[in-house]
């Protein structure tokens, strides 16, 4: 049986690493247009999930979802590392968009605000 204790720490530590590369490429191309309205983004770590949300101006959003053990969204599967997009503030939509377990942690699964749509 996999450890799980593990895996959910792996994956807590590469969606730190996605949330801080892509925070300085948005913060990098903000810069330049509106310096005063820089985005900044937030991991919340939940039982299943870990939620980053995007704030610029004065808004903050749900961005992304990132499944941290695997299982059912509904009635489709989902794998530990999943990057979803969030079907509201509280859950996320099914079909995953990318996986932080990829070399660059999914970061170009993610549009400028946030898990990019199916194509």
């Amino acid at each position: 049986m996999e450890n799980t204790t593990n895996n959910r720490e792996e994956i807590i530590e590469r969606t730190t690493n996605l949330v801080r590369n892509w925070e300085a490429r948005e913060v990098a191309k903000w810069d330049q247009k509106y310096p005063e309205a820089k985005p900044s983004m937030r991991m919340v770590v939940k039982d299943r999930y870990i939620a980053v949300y995007r704030k610029s101006w004065a808004s903050e959003s749900i961005s992304l979802f990132v499944d941290t053990l695997g299982g059912k969204i509904g009635k489709h599967p989902s794998k530990a590392g999943d990057i979803l997009k969030p079907a509201g503030c509280n859950a996320p939509a099914p079909h995953a968009r990318g996986s932080v377990f990829e070399d660059d942690y999914g970061l170009s699964k993610l549009s400028e605000y946030g898990a990019a749509y199916l194509r």
